[in-house]
């Protein structure tokens, strides 16, 4: 069963991501669309909150909004990259056997719906199942 404890959310913030280049800094209401991203994971009680990002802007704006923000190498070139290289900084003693990696966009998602997902994955009858190796 997943517990909060031992659950980590990344959620990772490229200012030169390809879909929105720039979403990160977008004000809403404001407040960076990051940070009200990140507010809203934390209020949905998934884990522990850790913003990854490899701009500096990002990192000094989300620090001035109160929130802890782990740099990742410029070169990571995936979402799981970068939360896998903050990660394996972050969680030495293995403490997180759970991941959940949000790109910026998507952490957007009210908190009522992200709580509904890991109602999902918490149930006995979910499994995670390897892919098949490519033939």
């Amino acid at each position: 069963m997943i517990e909060f404890e031992n659950t980590a959310v990344v959620i990772t913030a490229n200012l030169s991501g390809a879909t929105l280049p720039g979403l990160p800094m977008v004000d809403v209401a404001g407040q960076p669309f990051l940070a009200r991203a990140a507010a809203t994971v934390e209020r949905a009680g998934l884990g522990t909150v850790i913003v990854a990002t490899p701009d500096h802007q990002v990192a000094e704006v989300m620090r001035k909004n109160g929130r802890d923000v782990l740099m990742s190498p410029l070169r990571e070139s995936s979402i799981c990259s970068m939360a896998a290289s903050v990660l394996a900084r972050l969680d030495k003693e293995s403490k997180f056997s759970h991941v959940v990696v949000f790109p910026c966009p998507l952490a957007t998602i009210d908190a009522l719906s992200l709580r509904r997902c890991r109602a999902g994955v918490t149930h006995a009858h979910v499994v995670a199942r390897p892919r098949a190796a490519p033939s």
